[in-house]
């Protein structure tokens, strides 16, 4: 959050703030001061944060049923975020239990997966190559993962994917895969063309790939929760 929104000193500031002025002060501020679409973000980005750890506690189910309040997002584009969410928080439906063990192949193509994303953003792509492998922890389905694509190719991989992946694990991968592209912003034509081959290859339709591809894009705009000049 610092690292996305400013710098240590002024979050400390916003801390702060909050705990002064409690959520409700804040939540009349956001009314006057935010347009809807930013209070959408803010929801979905408090949404985020608090399924982070695949569950929604007590006290962060207060809070984001209190931010519903004043965010125009209707229960059914609500709900679509939250499952996108828990979905790209959910990377433990990608380990296939067996008779034999653990089977790491669905954990493999999702690294190859997000791999063929990294691979189109070379000035960033040491340091998201590196958060990867600490997400998922294992560098064995890293260097499998490079070898899938390097083999397969991405028309190849697209259609791989699609087929060794149950659906819970499918809409895994999409939500991962579609939080790296829209890490930064709006993805390049290289990344787009890219994210389509496995949107076909997974089997989602245009309307569940762009309602999925809506949540990761308010939650990578750099710019829209930035002061404008229309705004104090």
């Amino acid at each position: 959050m610092v690292a996305h929104f400013g710098n240590l000193e002024s979050f400390r500031r916003a801390g702060a703030w909050v705990n002064q002025h409690r959520l409700a002060k804040l939540l009349a501020e956001a009314e006057r001061s935010l347009t809807p679409e930013q209070r959408n973000c803010v929801l979905v980005k408090l949404v985020d944060l608090g399924i982070a750890d695949n569950r929604l506690s007590k006290d962060e189910i207060g809070v984001i049923t209190d931010w519903r309040q004043i965010a125009p997002l209707a229960d059914h584009e609500y709900q679509r975020c939250y499952d996108t969410l828990l979905a790209s928080a959910s990377i433990g439906v990608l380990i296939n239990e067996s008779p034999s063990g653990p089977d790491w192949i669905p954990i493999n193509l999702l690294c190859a997966a997000m791999i063929g994303v990294i691979r189109h953003q070379p000035a960033s792509a040491q340091r998201r190559l590196k958060a990867l492998e600490r997400r998922v922890q294992s560098t064995d389905a890293m260097n499998s993962g490079q070898t899938y694509l390097e083999q397969l190719g991405e028309d190849g991989l697209a259609t791989v994917v699609g087929g060794m992946l149950q659906p819970a694990q499918r809409n895994c991968v999409l939500a991962n895969v579609l939080r790296e592209a829209y890490l930064a912003g709006e993805p390049s034509p290289e990344i787009q063309a890219y994210l389509q081959l496995l949107r076909v290859g997974m089997e989602f339709t245009p309307g569940e790939f762009e309602a999925c591809a809506k949540v990761f894009r308010q939650l990578g705009n750099p710019t829209l929760l930035r002061e404008s000049p229309g705004q104090k």
